[in-house]
């Protein structure tokens, strides 16, 4: 039946083209047809048993009666060719209608975005890959002044960034920046996405400091990091990870610049970020053991105890925040044991060094680990 019903869409595509004459694809039985084809496709893409070639075909049926129509009496014929191009879109077909495109690119959007955090979750390249390409084409097909556009883009630019720390593609570093940078231009100022875009361009920067070294990256970098920590609400679910990324990017500029306020300003961002963490958070964890990096490095340079006092006790409870599997562990107990010795150095506490000893051992034998 659905070869039948295709061949006489088909047909019809045929003779419209030879003729130009539309009215082969308006008349009732060509619709009723095309509805029927169009019923048994969406049974067989529930199955997984997509036919895109199908779909294609029924896009253009569709496509031309909504042509041939008046304005404000095609919407149905539209919203058809629309629905019935999207899968054709998702696996690249190329030479659909111009018109449609933009509608088709909006409807691809949430598959895209469910690629995407499938591809946050698996291991494979082509997965990711095909999450890079599909938002590509979405944006491709959606000009600018659409106003999703922005947040495609910044999708775009997630994707890449994510395929640059997987493979280490200098390249989709840089073009994430480049998209990223064109997607915060065009969000208005009021919009919450654009704090996401914010956060995510200025760790792009820092990023690429820290491979390139142009100290130009870094300044930008902490200067969109600023702005998105000023502009997300006290109470916003991600308000811990940008305050983190903001002391994150600070932390190298010191060295830069020799600006105490540069270490002290990435102490109080990290330490932000830990108090706006609750407990259960996945990387509460990490928030603690960075901010005890921070008042190290600021101990090793003037010398304050309280701040290596304070070091310890955020490296031990990262420690204890996490199982004895934890595969950061091992770090959260050696960054430990070293402030620990420190200390040690510093006031001769028999306790310190003991403890200290303790938690090497636990950090590089797993003969310790559970202890």
């Amino acid at each position: 039946m659905r070869e039948e019903l295709l061949a006489a869409v088909w047909a019809r595509l045929g003779r419209l083209a030879e003729t130009g004459d539309p009215s082969v694809v308006m008349e009732p039985q060509a619709l009723v047809d095309a509805q029927r084809l169009a019923a048994l496709l969406r049974t067989a893409d529930k199955s997984g048993d997509s036919d895109v070639t199908a779909w294609y075909a029924l896009g253009w049926f569709h496509w031309n009666r909504c042509s041939a129509l008046p304005p404000g009496v095609n919407h149905t014929d539209l919203m058809a060719a629309v629905a019935a191009f999207v899968p054709c879109f998702i696996d690249g077909a190329k030479g659909l209608p111009e018109g449609v495109l933009p509608f088709v690119a909006g409807h691809a959007a949430p598959h895209a975005v469910e690629l995407f955090q499938r591809a946050m979750r698996s291991t494979d390249p082509d997965v990711l890959s095909a999450a890079v390409h599909l938002w590509e084409r979405v944006v491709s097909a959606t000009p600018p002044g659409f106003p999703q556009r922005p947040v495609y883009q910044s999708y775009v630019g997630g994707a890449l960034r994510m395929r640059f720390d997987r493979a280490g593609d200098r390249t989709d570093l840089d073009e994430a920046i480049v998209v990223v940078r064109d997607a915060l231009r065009a969000f208005p100022a009021d919009d919450p996405e654009r704090m996401k875009c914010l956060s995510l361009l200025g760790d792009a920067l820092r990023v690429r400091f820290t491979r390139a070294g142009d100290r130009a990256d870094l300044d930008e970098a902490v200067d969109h990091l600023r702005a998105t920590v000023k502009a997300i609400p006290a109470d916003h679910p991600d308000r811990a990870t940008y305050l983190s990324n903001l002391g994150i990017a600070l932390v190298p500029r010191f060295p830069q610049t020799g600006d105490r306020a540069d270490l002290d300003e990435a102490a109080h961002s990290l330490r932000s970020a830990v108090e706006a963490a609750p407990d259960n958070h996945p990387d509460r964890a990490t928030y603690l053991s960075n901010l005890g990096a921070v008042l190290r490095t600021r101990f090793g340079r003037f010398g304050d105890q309280v701040d290596l006092d304070q070091a310890i006790t955020v490296e031990r409870e990262a420690a204890d925040a996490v199982p004895t599997d934890h595969p950061s562990r091992p770090l959260y107990l050696s960054n430990l044991g070293v402030a620990l010795m420190e200390r040690f150095e510093r006031t001769g506490d028999r306790a310190d060094l003991d403890e200290s000893v303790h938690s090497l051992q636990r950090a590089l034998s797993p003969i310790f680990l559970g202890s």
